[in-house]
């Protein structure tokens, strides 16, 4: 399992002053440790985390582009990554984005860092086990150092997959795209500087299958939102194509943002991610294709991969629960069962074959007695 935090550590002071890496290479070349046990002191403490693209409930990886990485920074805080905003992460290599790397006075005070790094940390575009580190960390039996390999079975974690926004982050995207420069925000007939400094103008986003209406207008650096029946005055500190500062209140808040290759926007908060689309406008052909279905059960590939196994074939009888297919891609295997009983009715690949992230696997036609 690639998901866990890693072995903590006191942060070692030599006071001899030598380089413990020099120490270790002279080791390993057969020669004798020129200090004591003694003389070694302990400072502090530090933990290590790392940061996978993988879902932080089935921990199978994800691939796709980085479309933003923008990791935590400050006094006790070290960030060791290879990737940046921009690059890809595909099936040809290892998930893990960085090493999140965190030292303080002791280990309270450490975890208290991570709590706090994590929720800085903002990733964008890429499903990452962001959500599982940040459950751990705030666990009452990790706080207690009740920690070993048995952790995440002993101590069930419940991480929401796909959480609601509160109402800060729609009004923060309707603020983005009306703060917009018009050529940023070509076609898009809300995005006038008039109607901006002028009336309300009305948004929609659709975020996991809920739709958030919202209203803004802007009153020199305060804006007024509404979503739905929650009234919101943000002052808008500070705003960049990637970043939004905005001030309720006496709370200021840090929003990052990015764009998907839909024109989505994605944004980053506290540690969570979400996705808002603009919903398409309803018409005689999108209605059109709404509904519909398909008597088969298309099983489809959670994640590009290769095919390894088939181990069923073209008109056999399945039952409940067998397995059908065997996928590997990151060093894991997918086994993919039949989720009722029925006949296999189309098997597009054969072994060895490569396929793409939601490939219909196999069709599996219910029989009767299912």
């Amino acid at each position: 399992m690639n998901t866990r935090l890693q072995v903590e550590h006191p942060v070692t002071e030599l006071v001899t002053g030598l380089d413990l890496v020099h120490l270790q290479i002279a080791v390993a070349a057969g020669q004798p440790l020129p200090i004591t046990q003694e003389q070694v002191q302990q400072r502090g403490h530090a933990i290590e985390v790392r940061l996978y693209a993988e879902d932080p409930i089935s921990f199978l990886p994800a691939i796709g582009r980085l479309a933003l990485f923008d990791p935590p920074a400050g006094p006790g805080i070290r960030v060791d990554s290879g990737l940046t905003s921009g690059d890809e992460v595909t099936v040809h290599y290892d998930p893990m984005i960085a090493k999140l790397i965190v030292a303080d006075a002791d280990r309270p005070a450490a975890i208290t860092r991570l709590q706090h790094a994590l929720a800085d940390l903002a990733v964008l575009g890429l499903t990452t086990n962001l959500p599982l580190l940040q459950a751990i960390a705030a666990h009452p039996a990790y706080a207690a150092g009740d920690t070993h390999t048995g952790f995440l079975n002993e101590h069930p974690l419940e991480i929401e997959p796909n959480p609601l926004p509160p109402p800060l982050l729609p009004a923060a995207a309707a603020i983005h795209r009306l703060s917009a420069t018009p050529v940023a925000v070509v076609g898009d007939p809300f995005a006038s500087p008039w109607r901006a400094n002028g009336g309300p103008v009305p948004l929609r986003f659709l975020v996991n299958g809920e739709e958030y209406l919202v209203t803004a207008a802007r009153h020199g650096a305060q804006w007024r939102v509404h979503v739905g029946d929650v009234a919101l005055r943000l002052d808008l500190v500070a705003r960049s194509s990637n970043e939004l500062v905005l001030r309720n209140g006496d709370t200021q808040e840090r929003i990052r943002l990015a764009s998907d290759a839909e024109g989505a926007l994605l944004v980053a908060w506290a540690g969570r991610s979400y996705r808002f689309s603009i919903p398409e406008p309803l018409s005689a052909d999108s209605v059109a294709r709404i509904g519909g279905g398909h008597d088969a059960a298309g099983l489809t590939a959670p994640m590009p991969g290769t095919l390894i196994r088939v181990l069923v074939s073209e008109g056999e009888t399945v039952r409940e629960g067998q397995a059908l297919l065997v996928l590997e891609a990151m060093k894991m295997e997918h086994t993919v069962i039949a989720p009722y009983a029925g006949i296999v009715r189309k098997l597009p690949y054969a072994q060895g074959a490569g396929v793409a992230g939601g490939a219909a696997l196999i069709d599996v036609e219910p029989s009767e007695a299912a």
